[in-house]
């Protein structure tokens, strides 16, 4: 059974292939413009555009794309990184967790 990640995944590769093949895309690239996408994001909460919904979009496209370059389990990573997370101490940092470094 395909997990809705993968239907997501298998959604964003049925639109992309067409544009540029797997064999041309780079997972570095794709991160750098992830990068560009995730500054848009910041923007968009920063000055409280409605368009937040919109830029997690473009993030979770790119993310998609790379986890299927990388060919990353990103469920079984997800998983694992829930469990090291669980077992950290963490503070709140200006609205936002930030975990205790371990040295």
């Amino acid at each position: 059974m395909k997990s809705e990640i993968t239907e997501m995944m298998m959604d964003v590769l049925n639109w992309i292939r067409p544009h540029i093949p797997d064999d041309v895309r780079d997972p570095m690239e794709t991160s750098i413009k992830l990068s560009e996408e995730a500054s848009e994001l910041s923007h968009a909460i920063y000055t409280g555009r409605n368009k937040v919904g919109e830029e997690c979009a473009d993030v979770m496209i790119l993310l998609l794309d790379i986890i299927y370059l990388c060919d990353v389990d990103i469920q079984m990573e997800f998983a694992c990184k829930m469990e090291e997370n669980r077992k950290r101490k963490w503070n709140i940092e200006k609205g936002a967790l930030k975990h205790e470094n371990s040295n």
